[in-house]
């Protein structure tokens, strides 16, 4: 069980679609003495990532929502996964808003066990969170992406060239793209391009 200074990170905008999951959120981090801390967007959780302390253990919920960028979305996913190690759901609203070639990707990195949707009956979502506040979900079917890779998704979604990208991590810049495509093989894609046209 997570201890009383533990977290559950919830990233996704508070809004009449989330508004029920939120509150069962809210009352079962409560019963287990757990803080859950919502957080609109990347930006919002590095500005507040001091709580997350490494000594300090937390999982998170990642949320679709209509009004997501998926590429920057898919990639705090992948922090986060990393950084929870794997004690990670994600919860979509609405099946509409994730089109095929997002469903393949998720299915790459996400067991289908850690994948909720509001059409779902609440007893089953509970049940999800009370293992996610629990510590027992572990998301590790996901393709094993190294801290590099992980570099180099991050500054490709962020628009960092390859040549600057070669200079920040200290490698040849035909070894960034040799990263890149190694990335997208094991994401299941062409090339990066088609992770920025979802």
């Amino acid at each position: 069980m997570l201890s009383k200074n533990g977290y559950l990170l919830v990233l996704g905008e508070r809004n009449i679609e989330t508004l029920g999951f939120f509150s069962l959120i809210d009352d079962l981090s409560y019963l287990h003495s757990t803080h859950a801390v919502y957080v609109r967007d990347e930006r919002d959780f590095f500005r507040r990532q001091p709580c997350f302390r490494e000594d300090v253990s937390f999982s998170a919920i990642v949320c679709i929502s209509a009004n997501i960028f998926f590429p920057e979305w898919f990639n705090t996913f992948l922090f986060l996964q990393r950084k929870t190690l794997g004690r990670i759901l994600i919860y979509i609203n609405d099946e509409s808003y994730v089109c095929d070639g997002k469903k393949r990707l998720i299915s790459r990195v996400a067991h289908a066990d850690c994948i909720l949707y509001s059409t779902m009956p609440v007893n089953s979502l509970r049940f999800a969170l009370v293992d996610a506040l629990n510590g027992r979900i572990r998301n590790d079917h996901a393709c094993h992406l190294s801290l590099r890779e992980l570099s180099i998704i991050d500054g490709y979604i962020k628009g960092v060239k390859a040549p600057a990208q070669s200079v920040l991590l200290n490698v040849n810049v035909k070894t960034i793209y040799q990263h890149r495509k190694n990335c997208a093989n094991k994401l299941g894609l062409k090339s990066l391009k088609d992770l920025t046209r979802m």
